[in-house]
């Protein structure tokens, strides 16, 4: 359908409005576009002064969103509940123009939540909140060998579909425009990358150490019997600026067998990572989660001694009593909404490209129709990015560890039309700003741990971020 079919089909589409009654809707048209991936479309917009979220994976395939139609943010304990509360509201206002042409597998709408809620958040993670729930003004994905486009619209109560009509077309011949100037990302071989930050290790390694020996005391007492200790290394762009969507593009690259996700504010600031871990995906009555626990480094140049180091984290006690502490804590909180849990009797070993790592995966059915959020609501925050028990351990992660995780290690996804969709946990991540990035990580301790296996781990997991940000010197614009 060309760009003048599509306008005039919209423009009819909305038109047949006016005979419904007057009420709230979200309004769905969807088409074509002629280009070979989405990510163009992240690429052609990068100074773009709008909000841009993106999304890769192997099993999901990729798409970028724009735009914000309608949102909706969260604050304090109830912001899982609240965000079911908004989601279903939607989905009773949903409406397709042309429903022959409604593709269910694109994302309806985005959300992302912080690791805990708090009142008064760093300077760093401001303005991204406890949690939001959006509907994107557009959703640009790859479907079955066709880039496909989803435009959003929310019509209030009353409102005319005038202003509906002209809004959709101005957006839909806005992007046949951003399709003439997308292209492919170029060799990412002339982006710089940043090799080391102005922290010094020296100091920041004796600072992890301190506080590993906090947590080995309250473990000893039993306080705890695991707790995740998170820190952030910090690096300055000297004589360039750092780019968001660059280093997206090198994490989708470098990251094989992640989920690479990008957000953006308005104002630039954007939330990038590479996470191997899945919170929850649920499809139609069947939920999958899993349990990541244990790391050991990869070896890049030697298969057997990349062997070997998975051999000896499969044989680990302390990892396999980590990972299970994990995999029974997930049990214990889907086991009243899910029946037939399945999972493997010995973990697998999950190799990425700079760490492999215990992983269990947890299958099951629902008894009831529960939300993506419910289900999030009880298994966030996961004991392989907070602890157990789980109170004891995020207080003292709260008075001990301290860092404003903000988004890190929180629930970012996307949910289908119908309330199917998929929530990971936001690790291997960097929040990057054009002068600033700061990249998180996170161990997880139980008795006997030791500082610096745990340090050199935490090195290990931090590549991602220190392999993928990229910097832009001034001179190259």
């Amino acid at each position: 359908m060309t760009e003048v079919q599509s306008v005039t089909a919209l423009r009819a589409a909305v038109g047949r409005l006016d005979a419904r009654d007057s009420q709230e809707r979200v309004l769905r048209f969807f088409f074509d576009l002629p280009i070979s991936s989405a990510w163009d479309v992240l690429n052609a917009l990068r100074d773009e002064p709008t909000r841009l979220a993106a999304w890769s994976s192997d099993e999901d395939g990729c798409f970028v969103a724009g735009g914000v139609a309608w949102e909706q943010c969260f604050q304090g304990d109830s912001r899982f509940s609240a965000a079911t509360v908004a989601l279903s509201m939607l989905e009773s206002v949903r409406c397709d123009l042309e429903s022959k042409e409604a593709d269910e597998t694109l994302p309806y709408v985005l959300s992302g939540f912080a690791f805990r809620s708090q009142i008064d958040p760093s300077v760093d993670w401001e303005g991204w909140g406890d949690g939001r729930l959006w509907l994107p003004e557009w959703v640009v994905a790859e479907v079955g060998g066709t880039v496909r486009v989803v435009l959003n619209a929310f019509l209030g109560k009353q409102e005319s579909s005038d202003r509906i009509i002209e809004d959709l077309s101005s957006r839909m011949q806005w992007l046949h425009q951003v399709v003439g100037k997308a292209r492919g990302m170029e060799s990412l071989e002339s982006i710089h990358t940043v090799a080391s930050s102005p922290d010094g290790e020296v100091a920041a390694k004796a600072a992890w150490g301190r506080r590993v020996g906090e947590a080995q005391n309250a473990l000893e007492q039993g306080s705890v019997r695991k707790v995740v200790l998170a820190r952030s290394e910090r690096f300055s762009a000297n004589q360039g600026s750092f780019d968001a969507v660059d280093t997206a593009f090198r994490m989708r690259e470098q990251q094989k067998g992640c989920i690479v996700f990008f957000v953006r504010r308005r104002g630039g600031q954007a939330f990038v990572g590479a996470t191997p871990e899945e919170l929850i995906r649920r499809t139609g009555s069947e939920v999958a989660t899993m349990s990541l626990a244990g790391t050991r480094r990869r070896e890049d140049t030697d298969e057997n001694a990349d062997a070997a180091l998975g051999a000896e984290l499969l044989s680990s006690h302390k990892d396999r009593h980590e990972q299970q502490l994990v995999t029974q804590a997930i049990m214990e909180a889907l086991f009243p909404v899910v029946e037939e849990l399945v999972l493997s009797r010995v973990p697998e070993i999950a190799k990425l490209a700079d760490v492999q790592h215990l992983r269990t995966r947890v299958e099951g059915r629902l008894r009831n129709d529960v939300s993506v959020f419910e289900l999030a609501d009880r298994l966030h925050p996961s004991p392989a990015v907070g602890g157990l028990p789980r109170v004891e351990a995020l207080e003292w992660i709260e008075e001990n560890e301290g860092l404003d995780r903000g988004w890190y290690a929180g629930p970012i996804g996307w949910i289908r039309p119908g309330g199917d969709g998929l929530l990971v946990i936001a690790i291997r991540s960097v929040l990057v700003d054009a002068e600033e990035a700061t990249a998180f990580v996170g161990c997880g301790l139980v008795e006997n741990s030791d500082p610096n296996s745990e340090w050199e781990e935490s090195q290990a997991k931090l590549r991602p971020a220190t392999r993928g940000l990229a910097l832009r010197p001034h001179n190259e614009g």
